[in-house]
């Protein structure tokens, strides 16, 4: 009976860590519960490596960047110098990866929330 009940609790996991990678979940609730992070690439230099960093679910603005991630579209990055926009990639505990972009001068709520999670300084130039 107790190898049953462990099998049971083992499928019950599975289940529940494929209802976390199923694509149209990803709002803040489910977002937390199944572990994504979400990994920000700012598009903004030619010839040096783009700033980049990870918001997980105790940093602020998760849960309303998880929210935007489901509900506004992947944009072009811009062609430009300088700004192109950001590249934000989610992996899920469950290894399902995403990756979503917003080019310049698109969603400008969205960009100063996701430039104001950034964990370190941007140079003025990028802030600008």
């Amino acid at each position: 009976m107790a190898s049953i009940i462990k099998q049971l609790i083992l499928v019950l996991g599975l289940v529940l860590a494929g209802v976390c990678c199923l694509r149209n979940m990803v709002d803040d609730d489910i977002s937390k519960r199944c572990g994504v992070t979400y990994e920000v690439t700012l598009d903004v230099y030619s010839g040096r490596e783009d700033p980049k960093w990870e918001i997980n679910h105790t940093r602020q603005f998760y849960a309303r960047i998880a929210k935007a991630y489901k509900s506004v579209p992947s944009t072009h990055l811009c062609k430009n110098l300088g700004y192109r926009g950001f590249l934000v990639k989610t992996t899920q505990r469950c290894g399902r990866k995403r990756s979503w972009t917003v080019g310049c001068n698109k969603y400008i709520d969205l960009v100063e929330m996701v430039l104001e999670s950034c964990p370190f300084s941007l140079p003025k130039a990028v802030r600008d």
